[in-house]
């Protein structure tokens, strides 16, 4: 399976004709307003109003996914995957557990296939969550095996 990797806008890039899965990484501590999130929330503030509410009903376990219904019309779906133990510090440097992260992939699979998606991400997991990218793309290739996937870099 290749990664695509197109420059630009993640939200600007989205294909008006087709589902569209966005996965990306959640810390477990409810932390939901730096980096790709700040982006999400402002074009789909119903993907963090649902992550608050995971928080406060049942709390943000590792290796869970929520699946948020975004837009009805299209559909997209956006994926709060959490893998990211705590904030990123110098205490913490990497705060993504590989684990977990797996885990929510699998469970990004089978919604992307239940939903017919294309898979449309962020670099997840390698920027405040500490990951190494090299790393996370060899998990994309096993994980997504068969399916589209987009990976966006703003320029």
């Amino acid at each position: 399976m290749e990664i695509k990797y197109v420059k630009g806008d993640l939200f600007e890039l989205i294909p008006k004709d087709k589902p569209v899965m966005i996965p990306h990484v959640c810390n477990d501590v409810g932390a939901f307003s730096a980096g790709f999130v700040a982006a999400l929330n402002k074009r789909f503030p119903t993907a963090r109003e649902n992550y608050l509410q995971l928080r406060k009903e049942l709390g943000l376990s590792l290796g869970n996914t929520q699946i948020v219904t975004v837009d009805e019309k299209q559909p997209i779906f956006v994926a709060n995957m959490i893998s990211q133990h705590g904030l990123i510090s110098v205490d913490n440097p990497v705060p993504l557990k590989y684990l977990a992260l797996v885990k929510c992939m699998e469970a990004v699979r089978k919604a992307a296939t239940d939903h017919q998606c294309q898979i449309f991400a962020p670099k997840f997991g390698s920027q405040l969550a500490g990951g190494c990218w090299e790393f996370i793309e060899l998990l994309i290739q096993e994980a997504w095996d068969g399916l589209e996937t987009i990976i966006c870099v703003l320029d």
